[in-house]
């Protein structure tokens, strides 16, 4: 055989390691929301995530209002300000809404709800947002490196990672709002 036919037959290894590099790229931002989650609480304040439990005031009644969604569901007890009870019957939570004591209640109702479990909600959040903002919009290898690292930047993320705050649940939607509207926009 000549050299040129061997040629015509054999994958060309920038072609393979472009595609190897975007992969591990997607890899990278996939799992940015994990690497920096342990990072930033085992390297930063020398903690495990076990040692996590609520304790501002909003994280500790949405903290109770997920475990009392997942213990009795919508036959609770009332969560309000100055005892108000609110004007729709069944939505016994606070002014922040139910949605997310119910989505949450509803995911611990199947998986548990301990101290850690938002922490692993919230970085599966973050993860599940990051993978269809990639699958919908398949970023050039340039657009993919800044989005990790506009991501590892984005200090609102990782603030409220290890929280049981809204905020992750949001920046999710966020992510999943952005993906659909790429997907509209390119029709």
């Amino acid at each position: 055989m000549d050299r040129t036919s061997l040629e015509d037959q054999t994958p060309d290894t920038a072609v393979v390691r472009r595609g190897a590099l975007w992969w591990g790229l997607v890899v990278v931002a996939a799992l940015l929301p994990l690497i920096m989650s342990v990072g930033l609480i085992t390297l930063n304040i020398n903690a495990a995530f076990d040692d996590f439990t609520p304790r501002h005031s909003d994280e500790i009644v949405y903290w109770h209002q997920i475990a009392t969604f997942r213990a009795v569901g919508l036959n609770g007890g009332y969560y309000g300000i100055d005892e108000l009870t609110p004007s729709a019957p069944f939505a016994r939570f606070d002014t922040h809404g139910l949605a997310h004591p119910l989505i949450f209640g509803m995911v611990a109702r199947v998986i548990g709800w301990t101290h850690t479990t938002p922490l692993i909600l919230n970085i599966a959040l973050i993860t599940i947002g990051m993978v269809a903002f990639i699958a919908t919009t398949k970023p050039n290898m340039r657009q993919l490196a800044l989005l990790i690292v506009l991501v590892a930047s984005f200090w609102q993320i990782w603030l409220y990672i290890p929280s049981v705050m809204q905020e992750n649940f949001h920046q999710a939607g966020a992510l999943l709002v952005a993906a659909y509207f790429s997907v509209r926009l390119q029709r």
